[in-house]
């Protein structure tokens, strides 16, 4: 497969997981974490554990602050709600999906795809190098 078309195709799926119904985000999810794992080069475990702050800071944030009915068990000084847990944990499924499905195309990838990633990346920023952003 040509390599633009695997960057198309990352980030059409990446743009139709952001306009899909939470089990549908799920399913897609679980498909792209199963691939990585079982094709992928195996590293996906490690990213994730990685980005493990990522995942409490994110969580708390979308539970402590998002308006809603508050979850009746914990005590009254903490304020959680069920929207703002379930909003964190859709967004926290639609990162995994991003992530599983860069480690998949990345490990079925030759040397072609990475060297076409990184002259997208230096085309993009060119124009940013000259007021020193970059």
């Amino acid at each position: 497969m040509h390599p633009l078309v695997k960057i198309i195709s990352l980030i059409a799926l990446l743009i139709i997981t952001n306009l899909m119904s939470h089990y549908w985000v799920g399913v897609i999810c679980t498909t792209m974490v199963i691939m990585a794992m079982v094709y992928g080069n195996g590293k996906l475990l490690a990213v994730v554990f990685r980005m493990r702050w990522l995942w409490i800071s994110m969580m708390s944030i979308y539970a402590l602050t998002t308006p809603g009915e508050y979850i009746a068990i914990l005590p009254s000084q903490i304020k959680v709600t069920y929207e703002g847990v379930f909003s964190g944990l859709l967004q926290m499924l639609r990162l995994l999906t991003a992530i599983a499905s860069i480690n998949y195309f990345f490990s079925n990838s030759h040397k072609n795809f990475r060297h076409c990633c990184s002259f997208f990346h230096n085309f993009t920023s060119f124009p940013y190098s000259y007021i020193t952003l970059i």
